[in-house]
């Protein structure tokens, strides 16, 4: 068949094979950072506009840039279908990785097909400027319509999270991914950076359920990174691609498709009152909380009851988040805290139930007249001790709250 050539986005080219006539629609060429490369990365729509089922050609592809350093490509599918149904489309993704410092005029994406006897034929050739497109922006609130076939989903930001530590911060941003198929699903595994105002990148990582998600049904994606503190986290925003995974089923490291978020403010509130205290997608409530001494071995125990209820729509990873509960004294005479798992062996159990924790210290002795109030600080743990204050209530010492 004759070579269409031409640079349009958006455009459609015939081409066709000894299966049949089929038509093209590049719809994005996007230049994407990686850690120490760049990729170039096509999107392709690939059309049968036939009465019969096409067979997909064994696509693969090409970049040039100005007119002669040729970059070989590879060519993902993440539509999981064996043929093109009449009057309906795929979609590929051409790509190829590049030095980051290389700069070019034109690129030129070529499609092509590798025949049995492993020749190569070049099916349609697109021609475009350096300019190349534009990540697009899904606005606040706004969620993104994942269109993979096997893996529709909406995917949207949830809650912004900044857990603290003396040396460095964690920033969270906490997604949601609602299930659109019929079947349960496992959501597409998802690539995403932070970058800052001044264009500094963070690779982000990705803390998501092994767990097939019910139809109708959301899994939590939790994308994270330790940041220095000097980062103004309110200017960040979010780049979220579909991951491309190799043969072996393990993570390739390259992503195409990607969309950037507009993040939420960061809501800091601390609860004064300990009911409903969300660790999502978990709500603890905490009453009858009680101080007392053991003047045996002079404990300071803490008892307490709690709710811990969970949205059983949602699949999370909860292995590394942990609620902490802190008794400070006002005056600072006394501080101590415990950890508590939300999942695994040890974990706080679902429903009403007591709990308990204490700390010998010696020096109650010569303070213990003197001790007035403390402040329950209840606190969101995530990673190796980092964490974010959800709730502070003063109480007085030796009493029992409601």
């Amino acid at each position: 068949s004759d070579l269409q050539t031409g640079g349009a986005i958006g455009k459609e080219y015939s081409f066709s094979t000894p299966s049949g006539d089929y038509y093209a629609t590049v719809n994005s060429v996007h230049r994407l950072p990686l850690e120490d490369t760049d990729l170039l990365a096509a999107d392709i729509t690939i059309t049968n506009k036939s009465s019969e089922t096409l067979s997909i050609p064994n696509f693969t592809g090409k970049f040039v840039l100005d007119q002669n350093v040729e970059v070989t490509g590879s060519i993902v599918r993440f539509d999981k279908v064996i043929g093109i149904q009449p009057k309906s489309s795929i979609s590929l993704q051409l790509y190829a990785r590049i030095p980051y410092t290389y700069d070019f005029s034109e690129v030129k994406t070529v499609l092509q097909e590798k025949q049995e006897d492993d020749k190569v034929v070049d099916l349609i050739e697109f021609t475009h400027n350096s300019d190349l497109s534009s990540i697009r922006t899904i606005a606040l609130n706004q969620k993104y319509y994942l269109n993979v076939v096997g893996k529709r989903a909406n995917i949207g930001v949830r809650k912004v999270q900044t857990f603290e530590s003396a040396t460095a911060n964690i920033f969270s941003v906490e997604m949601t991914a609602e299930n659109l198929e019929k079947r349960f699903s496992n959501i597409a595994s998802l690539h995403a950076y932070f970058e800052t105002d001044t264009g500094l990148l963070y690779p982000a990582n990705v803390e998501v359920s092994e767990n097939k998600v019910a139809p109708g049904g959301t899994a939590l994606v939790n994308f994270w990174k330790q940041l220095p503190k000097s980062i103004d986290t309110s200017k960040l925003k979010l780049v979220v691609g579909e991951a491309i995974v190799g043969d072996d089923g393990k993570n390739t490291g390259n992503y195409v498709n990607p969309v950037a978020y507009v993040l939420l403010k960061e809501d800091n509130t601390v609860a004064t009152d300990l009911k409903s205290l969300e660790l999502y997608p978990y709500t603890i409530s905490i009453s009858n909380i009680r101080t007392q001494i053991n003047y045996e071995n002079w404990d300071v125990l803490v008892t307490f009851n709690y709710e811990l209820n969970k949205n059983l729509l949602v699949e999370s990873k909860s292995d590394d988040h942990k609620l902490v509960l802190e008794v400070s004294d006002t005056e600072g005479k006394i501080k101590f805290s415990e950890e508590f798992a939300l999942s695994g062996d040890k974990a706080l159990e679902l429903g009403q139930n007591k709990g308990e924790f204490k700390k010998s210290n010696s020096d109650l002795i010569s303070q213990i007249q003197t001790l007035k109030d403390y402040n329950l600080n209840v606190y969101h743990q995530f990673q190796s001790g980092q964490r974010k204050l959800i709730a502070s209530k003063k109480i007085r010492w030796f009493t029992t709250t409601d």
